[in-house]
């Protein structure tokens, strides 16, 4: 693999996450964190419950902010070719609701019976 002199000084720069972009949250749950600075302003991409997940966002973030000539964890070789999958907003938020739903169905109410869902709509709508 060809890399530019700054590609290279990036790669040697990369933290204990094992990819450019990513830092230890503190979070207990999400322990990884995506975030860049371009230009003096800091840019967050969340915080993930693997340093994968985390890179990922990180490369789908400063593509979208610096462009198609930013460095990459891809493009310094950390990913293979197939590993990258844009995730999109709002399937994640689709498989959050679902995951609050089936908590919810669990629960008991106050007389001491179950919440039921109409589960018919839920699958109309592809949450469950």
């Amino acid at each position: 693999m060809n890399l530019t002199a700054s590609e290279q000084k990036a790669l040697n720069r990369i933290g204990i996450a094992g990819f450019r972009g990513v830092r230890a949250s503190g979070q207990a749950k999400k322990p990884w964190l995506a975030e860049f600075t371009h230009k003096g302003k800091t840019y967050y991409g969340g915080c993930y419950e693997s340093a994968r997940e985390a890179a990922i966002a990180y490369d789908n973030l400063v593509i979208k902010v610096v462009g198609d000539k930013a460095i990459t964890n891809k493009k310094l070789g950390l990913f293979e070719e197939n590993e990258i999958e844009k995730t999109d907003l709002s399937d994640y938020l689709l498989e959050i609701a679902g995951e609050f739903i089936s908590y919810l169905d669990k629960r008991k109410s106050k007389t001491g019976k179950f919440l039921e869902f109409s589960k018919a709509k839920l699958r109309k709508k592809n949450i469950t």
